[in-house]
């Protein structure tokens, strides 16, 4: 049954990406850097201002910042990226600073948005898409449908993604005798689910905040080294990836596994541009403007794209690489081309610390839409057995049905949110315009349903 739904995934998966999602990342991302000139440009100068406000009884800008970048941070950046490169060439990278680069002006879009028809209850502020879908554009029915494909996609998609490559790097670090055993990669999934637990249920928000810039400089100066060490090889990868990203030949020969829609989907699942999930944690924060959450969400995206340009590096100045070296997981080859025996446990590190960073986030989110579907309790005790139910599930599976289920979810949540977004862009320009004034005033914009402003 398994191999049926897998083998269902991806002949849906190629249509969607092929002939829908790509063209409308690309558009959604050209269509918001026009009509903003290009906001994304200036997001690292005005959010380190918005990461000066502070909140009690609220998430902050910069924790809200911490919160989306853990989650956005995260085995995409290294397996992921790695994957592209092997499927669609060294293109692949070309054509995520693409989506990455456009993205950001499509996060800034979106968590703008968050903030506008954010509503507040004792718990502080919420927010997100389902809210703007709802309140912003009046689609009650859609609203929720986008609520329930944001819960399947984080708890099941991501989560299970994030929870079979971490049980996947830990047990390749176990010794031979314990990898036979038949309980090995079941005691791995309940570790892995008792940790996805602590994150969920107790420090999540605390420890992405110190989690993102110590593991992100680590990996950055990571990269640094390899790219110095290895800077004779610069023009020969820039080479590389220019002519693979727009061999037109190739990628009209096989569009579904070419550089832009590989690299596009990778892209997305890295950055979360324009998918509808950070705006979750974006309407959480107060701020004293809409636009300043826009500002530090557009920022995210900048350096989740410095985190995959690492990956980059890693695996396009190796030897691997560069003698088609014929292995899905490159980046495990370059590691130990650089530090040898060593190699193999460094990559493990990054792996573990990226990965178990992330989980938080993709709960938050889908615990956001859930109170935004019904307040009811026994839905939040179901729901957070389903969680750490979906975790253990993952560490179970086989790798190309769980990476198939979370391209799938994805899809569908980010069409439906893209949409809705650029039908909201007159109210996004509206708020923008307004920024420089220092002040947003709902009625005097002509926005209706803004309930905390």
């Amino acid at each position: 049954m398994l191999v049926d739904i897998n083998e269902f995934l991806i002949l849906a998966n190629d249509f969607i990406y092929g002939y829908i999602l790509v063209f409308l990342l690309i558009f959604a991302g050209i269509y918001f850097s026009i009509i903003t000139f290009f906001v994304q440009l200036k997001s690292p100068f005005r959010a380190f201002k918005a990461f000066k406000l502070k909140s009690k009884n609220s998430l902050s800008p910069l924790e809200s910042f911490a919160l989306t970048t853990a989650a956005r941070v995260g085995i995409g950046n290294i397996l992921g990226l790695s994957i592209a490169v092997s499927s669609g060439g060294a293109g692949a990278i070309f054509w995520m600073w693409v989506v990455a680069l456009l993205g950001g002006a499509s996060a800034f879009a979106e968590s703008t948005l968050a903030q506008v028809y954010k509503t507040k209850d004792k718990d502080g502020y919420k927010g997100g898409p389902a809210y703007y879908i709802r309140y912003g554009l009046g689609y009650k029915k859609l609203s929720v449908l986008f609520a329930v494909f944001l819960i399947c996609a984080d708890l099941i998609g991501f989560n299970g993604v994030l929870a079979h490559s971490i049980s996947d790097t830990i047990y390749d670090v176990l010794p031979n005798s314990l990898q036979d055993s038949f309980y090995t990669k079941i005691l791995i999934g309940l570790f892995v689910s008792a940790f996805a637990m602590v994150m969920f249920f107790g420090f999540g928000v605390k420890l992405s905040m110190y989690f993102v810039p110590i593991m992100s400089i680590l990996y950055l100066g990571l990269a640094f080294w390899v790219f110095f060490t290895h800077i004779d090889r610069t023009f020969l990868v820039l080479d590389m990836v220019f002519k693979s990203a727009f061999d037109f030949d190739a990628i009209l020969g096989g569009f579904f596994g070419s550089a832009i829609i590989i690299g596009a989907k990778r892209g997305l699942f890295s950055n979360e541009a324009g998918m509808g999930s950070a705006p979750n944690a974006a309407a959480s924060a107060k701020v004293s403007h809409p636009c300043d959450q826009g500002f530090v969400q557009s920022f995210s995206v900048l350096c989740d794209l410095l985190v995959c340009s690492a990956t980059g590096v890693l695996v396009l100045f190796s030897d691997s690489f560069l003698n088609g070296y014929d292995e899905k997981m490159l980046i495990k080859a370059a590691m130990s081309e650089y530090f040898g025996q060593m190699g193999f446990y460094v990559l493990s590190f990054f792996i573990l610390l990226f990965g178990f960073s992330s989980f938080f986030g993709n709960y938050y989110y889908s615990l956001a839409n859930l109170k935004f579907i019904s307040s009811k309790k026994i839905y939040f005790y179901v729901f957070n057995i389903m969680a750490v139910l979906c975790v253990f599930v993952g560490t179970q599976l086989e790798l190309k049905f769980v990476w198939n289920t979370a391209d799938f979810l994805m899809a569908l949540m980010s069409i439906l949110n893209i949409i809705c977004v650029v039908l909201l862009s007159k109210t996004l320009l509206k708020t923008l315009k307004s920024y420089d004034k220092g002040s947003f005033s709902p009625k005097d914009l002509g926005i209706e349903n803004a309930f905390c402003w």
